[in-house]
């Protein structure tokens, strides 16, 4: 018994050893420390975002910052680019009417909205961007020459029934905040980590907060507007490895307990 309890106290060690002695992490390019004083901390500096009637909300961006390097360190020869959609405006919770009152903001309930999704893709024939206006739909995202989906995120419910999303204006900028499940992407595994508590009870991976000019018409019914977005959450180093090295040793206790009885 002494044994047994020795052998998975060891596997216990060396796997947290191995895990907080990891390397850098290369998923398809994009290459990040998972021991990074904020763990995970992106900046998407250029996102242009579009709005219907309704003010449900669409767009598309790039990665400009990824745990402190820039394009050039973090994705040397490519590109993060990635696009989002189905936020659609809520009154479950208690969120505004988006005809009746347009704006939202500090003199108004801030918006509400439901559902959600963002889809982040490796681009290897990068256009390196470096400006908001030479954003389009078909430089980013799935249209932008996409290479890898990388990760796939779907807005997670943090308050109330449904609402993934809140939004609106304090003074001249649009601000909001909201949170993320991972759903899929090759770098999948070393972000599901339901690592954040939300005040509904549940869990997220990622969380993010965003910044706006205020919408503007575009003459025909929808609206846009340009700005930026930040992103945190956790790191699982090398998933697999560790999983795979911890299963052996449990087997190789097992294997002892067998011999011992």
């Amino acid at each position: 018994m002494n044994m047994i309890k020795t052998i998975l106290a060891s596997a216990f060690v060396t796997v947290a050893s191995f895990s907080s002695s990891a390397s850098l992490i290369n998923v398809g390019g994009v290459i990040w420390d998972p021991n990074y004083i904020d763990d995970l901390s992106g900046t998407a500096g250029l996102i242009h975002q579009d709005a219907d009637a309704s003010r449900s909300i669409s767009g598309y961006g790039v990665v400009t910052f990824l745990n402190g390097l820039n394009e050039a360190s973090y994705c040397p020869g490519c590109e993060l680019e990635f696009e989002f959609g189905g936020y659609t405006i809520s009154t479950v919770d208690g969120g505004p009417n988006p005809i009746a009152s347009p704006i939202g903001g500090v003199n108004d309930q801030w918006f509400e909205y439901t559902g959600g999704w963002v889809k982040f893709y490796v681009d290897n024939t990068p256009e390196h961007i470096t400006s908001v206006s030479a954003l389009n739909s078909t430089n980013t995202g799935s249209g932008g020459g996409a290479n890898l989906l990388w990760l796939e995120l779907e807005g997670a419910v943090f308050e109330g029934t449904e609402t993934t999303f809140h939004g609106g204006a304090i003074g001249a900028i649009a601000a909001g905040a909201g949170d993320f499940d991972v759903v899929g992407g090759a770098a999948m595994g070393n972000f599901d980590t339901n690592s954040i508590l939300l005040d509904s009870g549940d869990y997220a991976d990622m969380s993010f907060g965003s910044v706006f000019g205020l919408l503007k018409s575009n003459g025909d019914g929808t609206f846009s507007s340009t700005g930026t977005a930040t992103f945190v959450g956790e790191t699982i180093p090398e998933p697999t490895s560790l999983a795979v090295f911890g299963l052996a040793l449990l087997a190789f206790g097992a294997n002892a307990r067998k011999k011992l009885l």
